[in-house]
């Protein structure tokens, strides 16, 4: 049974994971239900660490109306101490925490691969990076990042491949200096592979009062080696969403690229087409696929952004609801619901354009 056929509508998939929700559940606690006593106890003591920082950092403007330097000295020993507290509490603490959302997630998304069906490979997850800083290495399915043009060091997949990966998209173009990278994972469907990253995307200047965060992207990045070599480049974006990517490349302008009409009034009204090559565009955005993709979007605000790019097919998908470096705070059936949802109703829309592609 295929996916549309098992899963026709998001609710199908939603009425799915409820009804299995006690079963999920309870094998979820029976593997890891004897570490959410110091899970729970990490995430307070986070937060008891995040105080005594607090704390000790505001002896330092109280220096200026301390009388002697005996006090001064009494006052930033106090405010040094309770600063280095807070940062070995929260250390230890986030240790605790990263092993316990770790075995919860290789769980978690095992349970979705087998709610479609489907060969799963989940990757550690890694850390936020720099593009330019010291790489942290992640596990597993260097492979597949290198059918999708992406070099492999020593079998392992890094961040820095994954950020090469959106690069290759032309999906964000904008200045960015700082992604997050959560857990990456690889699917088999029908001999298709898809790799998906969690990622969020920022951009940071200045510092102190002046520092700025542009918060860019926050979701996921699909990417599927394709059958064959494109001639052009195509994207597909929402009709209001026409730049920092594609056509306004951060690597300089692309040329040649045009708008194109698919004649299907419907697609036109939300969606936006830029193609250096019509004919091909025409030829991959089949009408199943514009048909899947239509149904998607036509209820949803995000910008959703696809771009087909040498051999491979790129989709950044923005989501609020996916958990970036954390899971559940317990194990519940109604947590543990909603944590599959946050996973399985993106991965279902992504799975069903998949199945389109030629």
């Amino acid at each position: 049974m295929g996916i549309k056929e098992k899963f026709p509508t998001e609710e199908t998939l939603r009425l799915y994971i409820n009804e299995h929700a006690s079963l999920y559940t309870s094998e979820i606690f029976a593997q890891i239900g004897y570490l959410e006593k110091d899970y729970k106890k990490a995430v307070k003591n986070q937060i008891l660490g995040i105080g005594l920082i607090v704390i000790g950092s505001i002896t330092f403007p109280l220096l200026e109306y301390l009388s002697s330097v005996i006090e001064a000295i009494f006052a930033l020993a106090i405010g040094f101490y309770l600063i280095f507290q807070g940062l070995k509490i929260m250390g230890n603490s986030a240790e605790v925490i990263a092993n316990f959302n770790n075995k919860l997630n290789e769980l978690a998304f095992n349970k979705v691969f087998k709610i479609f069906s489907v060969s799963g490979i989940r990757d550690v997850p890694a850390e936020a990076i720099d593009p330019s800083s010291t790489v942290y290495k992640i596990n597993k399915i260097s492979s597949l990042f290198s059918r999708l043009n992406l070099s492999s060091n020593n079998n392992k997949v890094s961040a820095e491949q994954v950020t090469n990966l959106l690069n290759q998209s032309e999906l964000i173009t904008e200045a960015r200096n700082k992604i997050d990278v959560d857990d990456t994972f690889s699917l088999t469907l029908d001999e298709k592979e898809l790799v998906v990253s969690e990622l969020d995307v920022k951009n940071e200047t200045g510092s102190g009062k002046n520092r700025h965060v542009k918060n860019i992207f926050h979701g996921y990045l699909f990417a599927m080696k394709l059958e064959k070599q494109l001639e052009g480049k195509t994207f597909v974006s929402a009709e209001s969403d026409k730049s920092g990517f594609g056509d306004k490349s951060f690597f300089g302008s692309s040329k040649g690229m045009e708008e194109t009409i698919l004649e299907w009034n419907e697609f036109e009204e939300k969606l936006h087409v830029m193609t250096s090559h019509p004919v091909e565009a025409r030829y991959i955005l089949t009408t199943n696929f514009m048909s899947d993709l239509y149904n998607w979007w036509k209820d949803r605000k995000q910008k959703i952004r696809l771009s087909f790019i040498g051999s491979s097919l790129y989709i950044l998908y923005p989501d609020t609801k996916i958990r970036l470096n954390r899971t559940v705070s317990k194990i519940t059936e109604e947590e543990i619901v909603e944590y599959l949802e946050s996973i399985s109703v993106p991965l279902l829309n992504v799975l069903y354009l998949v199945d389109d592609v030629k």
